[in-house]
């Protein structure tokens, strides 16, 4: 069947009840429904000859067994919940869609844009399949899945709004790329409900991500490609992190009043660390704290200069393992630093000019492999110095200031 012409009034409820699954009904007009959308029985096409733009008033339901069919058209569910039941799909395609609380059971997609005022799921009930490469684009103050099913996957979440608290749950698969982009409260946070893996970028413009729905969960949290905070908060509590480990795309980066937090108990691996010269950053990693490779883009393994590693008397201390040869290193304000150049292989690492150079409160080790070079630049430590066998340490011109020495 076709809706081809809507008439001078508006349509009030519509109601799809085709006898077959396979069945379609087809639109070819625009069409807006003042009242509820439901679907009992067969597809409803937004595309009989071109992509028509569908408007619901109140809500929309899938019935087991039918399918909303998106199309490229622009589709605006705002006025209701959209719900469904058993495989009632909602077949996003590639469509432009606004919605308030968005939940069928079953969501297809292609390229879509879609643009929740609160959910995208709800209650780990709602299963995403997305196209081989798509690149959706969500934009929701919370998501919930049961499942993502994403083959070469390259789609993205962006968290909006102000919100106390919304957990991010999903029971299997990942993310993709996310954004936070909240208010400024410190208040406003996304929350991890279980283990998470985001399989491509982290970008926190604005709000906080904490590794704890509840004290003490400690949800993992595996970032594959970048971490870059502006001003916001990425909350580790005592969890295990990796950040782009063994990769050159960029650990963390933190730019201008950007936090990051862990706990004693926490372990965070990462490819490289990286903070701009400005002290409203704060770093507070007080665990175990591994670097094992650099980023590609500027050469460094780490940038930590002045001001940024808070309190100065601090807690927070690193080990580099990369084998990255002639990379950057700035780090002040930490207690100890420890190089272990992985397999003991040959690696030297040339002090970042500009950015203090090497100025700690406690211990600098040097293991087999390891050769700092000074490049003129401050090396200090308050506690021991210990150069082991295999290691070097190159002044070039450079102040050292040593609690001790040893060799």
């Amino acid at each position: 069947g076709y809706i081809r012409e809507q008439g001078t009034g508006s349509i009030n409820n519509l109601e799809v009840d085709l006898s077959s699954s396979t069945d379609v009904h087809y639109l070819d007009t625009d069409l807006s429904i003042a009242g509820n959308l439901t679907l009992t029985g067969g597809i409803f096409n937004t595309n009989a000859s071109s992509n028509r733009a569908l408007t619901v008033g109140g809500a929309t339901t899938f019935a087991n067994g039918t399918q909303l069919k998106c199309n490229n058209s622009t589709v605006d569910l705002t006025g209701g919940n959209v719900t469904g039941s058993g495989t009632g799909t909602l077949a996003l395609d590639t469509c432009t869609m606004t919605a308030g609380n968005l939940y069928p059971k079953k969501i297809t997609a292609g390229a879509a844009s879609v643009t929740c005022s609160d959910y995208f799921g709800v209650s780990t009930n709602v299963d995403l399949t997305i196209d081989s490469g798509a690149a959706l684009a969500i934009t929701c103050r919370r998501i919930q899945l049961n499942s993502v099913t994403a083959p070469s996957p390259n789609w993205s979440v962006t968290f909006v709004g102000d919100l106390t608290t919304r957990a991010l749950k999903l029971g299997s698969g990942e993310l993709h790329d996310v954004t936070l982009n909240m208010t400024a409260d410190a208040t406003d946070k996304v929350l991890l409900s279980q283990n998470t893996t985001i399989g491509g970028t982290l970008t926190i413009t604005s709000g906080v991500l904490d590794t704890n729905e509840n004290p003490g969960d400690n949800f993992s949290l595996t970032v594959t490609g970048s971490t870059t905070i502006g001003a916001g908060t990425l909350t580790l509590n005592d969890s295990t992190c990796l950040f782009n480990s063994g990769g050159t795309a960029g650990g963390l980066v933190l730019n201008a009043n950007a936090t990051v937090t862990a706990g004693a108990s926490s372990t965070v691996t990462m490819g490289s660390i990286e903070a701009s010269y400005d002290s409203s950053i704060d770093i507070t990693l007080a665990g175990t704290n591994t670097i094992n490779h650099y980023r590609s883009s500027s050469d460094k393994i780490m940038k930590l200069p002045p001001g940024v590693v808070v309190p100065e008397s601090s807690t927070t201390s690193f080990t580099v393992t990369t084998t990255a040869t002639n990379c950057e290193v700035s780090a002040v304000n930490l207690v100890n630093l420890t190089f272990t150049p992985a397999a003991a292989a040959n690696a030297t690492y040339n002090l970042d000019s500009g950015y203090g150079g090497i100025d700690i409160e406690g211990n600098l080790i040097l293991n087999d492999g390891a050769t700092i070079n000074g490049n003129n630049q401050a090396c200090k430590a308050g506690g021991d110095v210990t150069i082991n066998d295999g290691a070097t340490l190159l002044g070039t011109a450079s102040v050292c200031e040593f609690g001790s020495l040893t060799i």
